[in-house]
């Protein structure tokens, strides 16, 4: 009997899904801007920081960037993503 009801909940289910991604499509654009802004910033930051002493946002970025842990990259890594 409780059949139906799990009608209504693919049909609500599927309309989510639907506007999710449409507006994933409708941010994207917003996102990459951002994305762009915030490495600028970062390589700033990066250029402005004495003896290697990173915020731990700056930290994250470096790593993400490289595909690295922190541990293992060098003042050398850093050089080149800062040229």
């Amino acid at each position: 009997m409780a059949r139906p009801a799990h009608r209504f909940r693919h049909i609500r289910l599927t309309s989510h899904r639907k506007l999710n991604a449409e507006c994933k499509i409708a941010n994207r654009p917003r996102k990459a801007k951002e994305a762009g802004r915030r490495e600028v910033k970062i390589v700033a930051a990066i250029k402005a920081a004495k003896g290697g002493d990173y915020a731990p946002g700056v930290k994250s970025w470096i790593c993400a960037t490289l595909d690295k842990q922190w541990r293992q990259v060098t003042p050398a890594d850093i050089k080149t993503l800062v040229s």
